[in-house]
């Protein structure tokens, strides 16, 4: 019998299904980058938080869209690389994904670390996180557009990792900077979750990583959430 946190993911999925299937549907709004009208979100919704070795062990310096103060308390080092991570649905900087990457980046080099925290949105129900991934990606942008003008970041020094609906935050992000463009974006997903959205996307119109995206995109398949694989 079908109990708990399955019955969730089934009743999602199947809203997924209905959705993509509707072609007047909300939804398609968020298949094309070029369409997007909606407005960047505030600090309450969604927030920036740098990590690196030195302050690792304190959590980061938090820094928002509409901050006016200097960015992160001044703290941060342009001459290093800059790896942005968005975590997926019912996630947030905490869990395992943001955490595990995180580690894993700082153990392997000396990078600056955004991990983006959306989790005001990403734990409602699915279809609200799907459909505020428009949002959560402008909002993203902007605060990448933000950072190369108050920090003096290199868009090529850039990478951006998405996980779950992270990844196609990601790519609505990744979609507004054409030229110069973004380094390299990831997305991580697993097979379990992606299989459905994988056999929607050869009937559906294209989605967000798949609308003319110019720039480097690797897609990263994992059999565990927890332990995300991801290119340096």
């Amino acid at each position: 019998m079908v109990q708990g946190p399955d019955i969730a993911v089934m009743t999602s999925l199947i809203q997924l299904i209905q959705l993509a299937a509707d072609p007047t549907s909300q939804d398609q709004r968020i298949q094309n980058p070029e369409e997007l009208t909606d407005s960047t979100l505030d600090c309450n919704s969604v927030q920036f938080y740098l990590v690196t070795r030195t302050n690792a062990n304190y959590g980061g310096v938090e820094a928002c869209l509409q901050q006016t103060t200097t960015l992160f308390n001044g703290t941060f080092n342009e001459s290093k690389p800059t790896k942005i991570l968005v975590h997926g649905w019912r996630n947030s900087r905490k869990t395992e994904f943001t955490t595990n990457i995180t580690d894993s980046y700082l153990n392997a080099m000396d990078v600056n670390v955004i991990q983006v925290d959306w989790s005001a949105i990403a734990e409602q129900d699915y279809i609200t996180a799907r459909l505020a991934v428009p949002n959560v990606g402008k909002t993203v942008a902007a605060f990448i557009e933000k950072i190369t003008k108050e920090l003096q970041v290199s868009l090529s020094d850039l990478q951006l990792v998405g996980h779950s609906l992270g990844a196609h935050i990601v790519g609505v992000s990744g979609y507004t900077f054409q030229n110069p463009k973004i380094g390299t974006a990831t997305a991580c997903l697993s097979p379990s979750t992606a299989s459905p959205i994988l056999q929607l996307a050869s009937t559906s119109p294209p989605t967000r990583l798949q609308h003319r995206l110019h720039l480097v995109f690797n897609i990263a398949f994992n059999s565990s959430s927890t332990s995300p694989s991801i290119s340096l």
